[in-house]
């Protein structure tokens, strides 16, 4: 599950247009954290869901162990067409994501 519950984040995260209900998977009091610095919790989610599509998405790996999953992509950011290499570790609990830590740093 929760394999399958990363991959539908990803493909939310890239274009939240094409998965609008994702955000139920988010556990009532989840956390949202984006390393270094930015919104949060409810407030990081509504910002994905306004965002532009990312293109020339790579996965650069993908792990899934018990209930973490550590996902690793460069994509290039619509509105900056700046590459970035992105980071996330999700934890699944059931059907539901609890926690996401999300790290961004900028390559080119």
């Amino acid at each position: 599950m929760t394999k399958q519950i990363a991959d539908e984040f990803l493909g939310w995260w890239i274009d939240p247009a094409s998965n609008p209900d994702f955000s139920r998977r988010f556990a009532h009091g989840f956390t949202y954290r984006k390393e270094p610095v930015g919104l949060a919790d409810s407030g990081a989610v509504w910002f994905i869901e306004q965002k532009l599509p990312w293109s020339k998405v790579d996965v650069r790996s993908q792990e899934v162990e018990g209930d973490t999953a550590l996902i690793v992509i460069e994509g290039v950011d619509p509105v900056t067409d700046l590459r970035h290499e992105i980071s996330w570790e999700l934890v699944v609990r059931g059907e539901r994501i609890v926690s996401v830590v999300e790290r961004v740093d900028i390559i080119g």
